[in-house]
């Protein structure tokens, strides 16, 4: 009798434990990655607009609105964004991460003086907990004029996030 108990508590635990494996082996297949990109050019920018990549052609996870242009963490961990902008002729355009209102990085193309277009990149490591929101957003009045491309329809505006760990 003590050993069919032996035996049922035992498997009981052996079923836990694979649940719990099964778990941890699903959470460890999680992934989160987006790309994002401009459509269209953007005008009439002002400090403070989210810039909306409205096109996610990768939007492993579900963690990227194309309506808001707002990653939303689903899953705790450090993530790696990038992002390039293009401005247009003698103009500048800056612009710079924010997560949860936050600045984290600044992205600046001084082209007010060329009359050539111009692309500026950044990027930046964060650590991310749930709920957290992160998007490039303009800084500044010089932020008035984007360009989604600059030849043959390819993005040249892009957004990238990825979790890390």
């Amino acid at each position: 009798m003590v050993e069919n108990k032996t035996r049922a508590v035992q498997t009981e635990l052996e079923a836990k434990i694979g649940d719990k494996m099964k778990q941890l082996n699903q959470k460890d297949r999680e992934k989160h990655a987006f790309f994002a990109h401009l459509s269209s050019n953007k005008e009439n920018l002002i400090d403070g607009t989210v810039v909306i990549f409205n096109r996610a052609p990768l939007n492993v996870g579900g963690g990227y609105d194309t309506a808001s242009g707002k990653f939303t963490c689903k899953e705790d961990g450090l993530y790696f964004f990038s992002w390039t902008t293009l401005s247009n002729s003698r103009k500048d355009f800056t612009s710079a991460l924010f997560v949860n209102g936050n600045g984290i990085a600044e992205n600046i193309v001084d082209n007010d003086e060329t009359i050539d277009t111009m692309t500026g990149s950044s990027s930046a490591i964060f650590q991310m907990r749930k709920g957290d929101v992160a998007w490039i957003g303009v800084v500044g009045a010089e932020g008035t004029y984007l360009r989604h491309t600059w030849t043959k329809g390819i993005p040249a505006s892009v957004f990238t996030g990825f979790k890390i760990d």
